[in-house]
C-alpha cells in the first residue's frame, strides 16, 4: 500500500448548528482548525441542507482503522481503488460490500488478494485462465474455419 497511496478528503460532521450560532469563537476556532488541517467541519444540520438542495455528490465514505480503512459505504464506485489497495489494509463493512456486489465488483477475487484492474471491477487472468481463454480462442476459430456441410 505504500507504493499506491489513497487520496483522502477529511470532512469532520459535528453536532447541530443551533450548537454553534451564538459561539463565534468556537466556530472560528473550528474554522481554522479545517483550513490548517484540510478538513470539511460541517454541523449535521448543513450537511441536512446540501443534501436536501441536491448539492452532494454520492461519496465512497472510509474511515481510519488501526490497518488501514474501512470502507462504511459505497454510494459511488470507487474508482481504481481496488487495483491498488487490498483486502489486508480495507476492510468492508456488510452494506459496503453488498452495494459494491451490486455493481458488478468481483469482491470473492479481491478478498482472495487479486487486485480488481480490468474494468475497475474484474481481476485480471492468472496464467492458467489466459491459458484456457487462449486454447477456447483457437478453437472456436478452428470450428468456424472449418467448411459447412
Amino acid at each position: 500500500m505504500a507504493n499506491n497511496r489513497l487520496s483522502v478528503r477529511y470532512m469532520l460532521i459535528i453536532g447541530r448548528s443551533d450548537e454553534l450560532e451564538n459561539h463565534q469563537r468556537r466556530r472560528q476556532r473550528l474554522a481554522s482548525f479545517g483550513e490548517q488541517n484540510r478538513i470539511s467541519v460541517l454541523t449535521y444540520d448543513t450537511v441536512r441542507r446540501m443534501a436536501e438542495r441536491g448539492e452532494t455528490k454520492p461519496k465512497a465514505v472510509l474511515r481510519a482503522t488501526s490497518r488501514g480503512y474501512k470502507m462504511q459505504s459505497a454510494e459511488a464506485s470507487p474508482e481504481g481503488m481496488f487495483a491498488y489497495v487490498g483486502p489486508e489494509h480495507l476492510e468492508l463493512s456488510a452494506s459496503a460490500e453488498q452495494s459494491l456486489r451490486d455493481d458488478r465488483y468481483e469482491i470473492d477475487a479481491w478478498n482472495s488478494g487479486r487486485m480488481l484492474c480490468f474494468n475497475e471491477r474484474y481481476p485480471m487472468p492468472t496464467d492458467e485462465e489466459h491459458s484456457a481463454m487462449i486454447k477456447d480462442m483457437v478453437a472456436r476459430s478452428v470450428d468456424q474455419a472449418r467448411p459447412s456441410e
